[in-house]
């Protein structure tokens, strides 16, 4: 069987056609964009403590990552076989 292939003029002129409107878009929006200030903004920050000056050191981060949950689950269902 013999394939027909699309006619090169037509590879090239969907070529051009995104070549242009790539650069279209890109200079339109570079031209039209206003050019925005940067303002430098600080933050206030807390110092932070030492090791061993933490007064919730015994704080316990729960596992909220679907691994986490897995694991869980597996261990009650071991458990619960036992």
């Amino acid at each position: 069987m013999k394939r027909k292939s699309l006619p090169k003029s037509l590879f090239l002129a969907t070529a051009i056609f995104s070549l242009t409107a790539f650069l279209f878009v890109n200079v339109h929006a570079n031209l039209t964009v206003p050019v925005q200030v940067r303002t430098e903004v600080t933050l206030d920050q807390q110092a932070q403590l030492k090791d061993g000056e933490s007064e919730e050191q015994d704080v316990k981060i729960p596992d909220v990552s679907a691994l986490g949950r897995l694991f869980e689950r597996a261990k009650t269902l071991i458990s619960v076989a036992n």
